[in-house]
């Protein structure tokens, strides 16, 4: 029979549980300010909210099965210390800080939303198709010392949505991977801000088949300038969509390649072949990009 289980803690406490799994049915736990809750094992929430306002430590997978939002925004700090850890659930959950290290690798197993800030030092974020939404519009929300995310599936791709708003000025870096570990960082660099506090930003990348598919959602074609046999092979897709803005912010981006693992192998492609495109979804075409509208 599962247990509930209710931790009130006032002082700085190691908890450790001695279960596989740590199960939340219905009650409310309490983690307070400078409080330590480590678990060995997964943490399954199955109801009752997770008032956090210090730190736990899950060493096994994140699991939350209730529609409700299981952590109190705003405080508290999630530490992931296993080496190869499910986040998400059946459904999303707003954690306040992620802090990602050691050589981990973490799947979303659902939409995660962080509402201050994650920190990646030395792990990875496979977004298996999910999304990673981070709500706190400044570019210090992310901060990566080693590793990064991986938005790319062997047939599909994740999203980083980022609720950049009406932010100017500001300097965004992506730090996507490749399947080969490679960082492909793209850096979005604000210079007139967006009209729409409500604004943001999808981010993701991903490599193509030798056919050049999949083709990102809402692409019908690869032709440019209604010549398809002129266009070349395609190696890999950056989507970068500025969504629920009434104008949209003016920004420069700029993206690393590194032809590694793609499957063209190395294509000693030469900054004079290279030409800046941009999908308009309204004329279901490619155009030239002519300035740094998003």
């Amino acid at each position: 029979m599962k247990k509930t289980i209710l931790i009130s803690l006032g002082m700085l406490l190691f908890f450790n549980s001695l279960y596989s799994q740590l199960y939340n049915d219905g009650a409310q736990v309490t983690i307070q300010e400078n409080a330590l809750v480590h678990i060995q094992g997964d943490f399954i929430n199955q109801g009752g909210e997770i008032a956090n306002s210090g730190l736990i430590e899950i060493g096994g997978n994140w699991e939350n099965t209730v529609i409700t939002n299981p952590l109190t925004p705003g405080i508290g700090t999630i530490q992931l210390v296993g080496a190869s850890q499910l986040v998400g659930g059946d459904f999303p959950t707003l954690f306040n800080d992620i802090l990602i290290q050691d050589n981990q690798n973490v799947t979303l197993s659902s939409n995660i939303g962080i509402g201050n800030s994650i920190n990646i030092n030395n792990g990875i974020i496979e977004l298996n198709q999910k999304v990673l939404h981070i709500l706190n519009p400044l570019p210090s929300a992310m901060s990566v010392s080693n590793g990064g995310v991986r938005a790319e599936t062997s047939d599909s791709y994740g999203f980083l949505r980022w609720d950049i708003g009406e932010q100017e000025g500001q300097l965004y870096q992506i730090p996507f991977l490749n399947n080969n570990g490679t960082a492909i960082p793209t850096d979005f660099e604000v210079t007139q801000a967006g009209v729409d506090n409500m604004g943001y930003v999808l981010f993701s990348t991903y490599g193509t088949e030798e056919d050049n598919s999949p083709l990102p959602d809402g692409i019908t074609n690869i032709e440019i300038d209604g010549d398809n046999s002129g266009t070349a092979l395609v190696d890999r897709y950056w989507i970068v969509d500025a969504i629920d803005y009434t104008s949209v912010p003016l920004a420069t981006s700029g993206f690393t390649y590194d032809a590694s693992n793609e499957i063209g192998g190395s294509n000693n492609i030469s900054q004079s072949d290279l030409e800046t495109l941009n999908w308009n979804s309204d004329l279901a075409s490619w155009e030239t990009i002519t300035d740094n509208n998003v």
